[in-house]
């Protein structure tokens, strides 16, 4: 497929001084990062060092979580000298992660302070675009601890329909709604990576932007800023519209739902359409046993609504 070659960066946004976020983390690498140790799926450490001890490595699909590591940092990375990431983290984080436990090593601590909104979101996609062409990677996605995303759908996916760069300039993914423009709901969302660049780079004066959505809008989602810096850019738009097939389930912020979805599915949640709303529409479990799954298993089905090779792809 076009996206053989494909590399796709995945961060999960986290927060390192929330109680029970270490707990959320360790679910997600249990659940669907640790997918039958699919070895097209690996942290982003791990891919880099590969990459600099010059060793073959098969990922696809590179993860990490990302927090705010600079308690009296700024809200966002911008026109700063100071580095975009925090090789240790204060000391107040420490006694943190030493009471939640040790320290993780597949944590992004970027050089700001924790927040939703203020600028971490530019602040991310701006240091994942530094690491792209060194580390080959054509994607830079952002999601959330409460998504569970299906890696073999995703990998599919991206196998046939994410060429790499230089393919796949100013390509823009998600679940779009509209609301004065087009803009990516929070849950999951992918910029190609000279588009990363773009909407992160110190040219863009991004408080321009901010100043006009101000003016319609009292407090602005990150996902809601995003979207507007992406549709600044001069030359078009490739939108990839993911709501007739989203790779992903959301709002399972419990431990119990989480992993009640887990078990339902085994380990493979079906991908759901999204019309006209923000909210997937619910498979049942009957539904997934009775139609889905003998076609993931090599057998027939009679759902009509999913029809691409996703179905077969094993982990």
């Amino acid at each position: 497929g076009p996206g053989d070659e494909t590399t796709f960066l995945i961060g999960i946004f986290s927060n390192i001084l929330s109680t029970g976020e270490k707990r959320k983390r360790q679910r997600i690498r249990e659940t669907y990062l640790g997918n039958g140790n699919d070895p097209r799926i690996c942290s982003l450490q791990d891919h880099m060092a590969h990459v600099d001890q010059g060793e073959p490595c098969e990922c696809k699909i590179l993860y990490t979580f990302v927090v705010g590591g600079n308690i009296l940092g700024s809200d966002e990375h911008f026109r700063s000298a100071e580095p975009l990431i925090m090789d240790t983290i204060s000391e107040k984080e420490v006694k943190a992660v030493n009471k939640h436990g040790s320290v993780e090593s597949d944590i992004v601590y970027l050089n700001v302070r924790e927040n939703i909104d203020q600028g971490k979101g530019p602040t991310w996609f701006k240091y994942a675009a530094t690491l792209t062409e060194k580390y080959q990677i054509d994607y830079i996605a952002k999601t959330e601890q409460h998504v569970m995303v299906s890696m073999p759908h995703l990998i599919d996916y991206i196998i046939t329909d994410l060429p790499p760069y230089p393919y796949n300039a100013r390509m823009f993914g998600g679940n779009f709604i509209f609301n004065q423009w087009w803009f990516a709901e929070s849950s999951f969302y992918f910029l190609s990576s000279d588009m990363a660049k773009y909407i992160s780079s110190d040219d863009l004066n991004r408080q321009d932007y901010r100043d006009q959505i101000k003016d319609k809008k009292a407090n602005i989602p990150q996902d809601y800023e995003i979207s507007k810096f992406v549709w600044s850019h001069p030359y078009p738009v490739k939108m990839i519209f993911m709501a007739h097939r989203n790779l992903w389930i959301q709002a399972l912020h419990e431990d119990d739902d989480w992993m009640q979805v887990w078990k339902t599915y085994d380990g493979v949640p079906p991908p759901s359409r999204t019309i006209e709303s923000a909210q997937p529409l619910d498979i049942a479990p009957h539904i997934w046993e009775q139609n889905y799954k003998p076609k993931l298993m090599g057998g027939t089905s009679t759902m009509g609504t999913f029809t691409d090779h996703a179905e077969t792809t094993q982990p």
